[in-house]
């Protein structure tokens, strides 16, 4: 079979006789936002990327929503190398207090350049309790390094996910923990090469000699 890395286009396309491809759980211990995160059901978050048809969809910088006071944004140490993952995602978000009604959870990049950009989201429909888990849907992406892995933790995600008792109170969160699949040493061939014949365009054709393709 064949997959991309996400966000990185037709390009990263590889090949691979398993998915998910092999790979040894990293772990990462997130620090909890500063504040509480206060939920109001008539003022819900508003949906900003993801995978769907029906708002903005696509890795989005999730950044524009951080003012608001209801959602906690969750971060790693900076990685000290490029970070490969592929497959399944969990997490585990600790609570100081209980809590009971739905969340939506996102896996984001925090980019040394400010950006925070969507990995994955999912919903927790019944969540309950001081320790919540969360599963994300396999994927394969590369964090940068100096990227910070993050969980940002809303009560919702106007219209993409529209739950039949909306959150309502307050979560205060202790600190998370991320396991992800670390495909680094993940024996795959390289990406295929996508040649083609570039006149006219300097630039474009470098790049082609670049990706090793033969030059006319």
């Amino acid at each position: 079979m064949q997959f991309a890395w996400a966000g990185e286009g037709a390009e990263s396309v590889v090949g691979s006789a398993l998915w998910p491809i092999p790979a040894r759980p990293i772990i990462a211990e997130l620090q909890a936002p500063t504040a509480t995160i206060q939920i109001d059901p008539a003022k819900p978050v508003p949906t900003l990327g993801g995978n769907h048809l029906i708002a903005p969809a696509g890795m989005l910088d999730q950044s524009p929503l951080l003012d608001r006071t209801d959602i906690g944004l969750l971060q790693g140490a900076p990685l000290s190398r490029t970070l490969p993952i592929a497959g399944p995602i969990q997490a585990t978000i600790r609570l100081k207090s209980i809590y009971s009604g739905p969340l939506v959870v996102k896996l984001v990049d925090v980019r040394p350049d400010g950006e925070v950009r969507l990995v994955r989201e999912t919903p927790v429909t019944r969540a309950h309790g001081r320790v919540i888990d969360v599963r994300f849907s396999p994927i394969a992406y590369r964090f940068d390094a100096g990227s910070r892995p993050g969980l940002m933790i809303a009560g919702s995600s106007f219209p993409a996910w529209i739950f039949e008792r909306p959150a309502t109170g307050t979560v205060d969160v202790a600190g998370a923990r991320l396991v992800m699949p670390d495909a680094s040493l993940a024996r795959l061939p390289r990406p295929q090469r996508r040649c083609e014949t570039v006149t006219g365009d300097e630039q474009r054709a470098r790049e082609q000699r670049d990706a090793g393709c033969p030059t006319p």
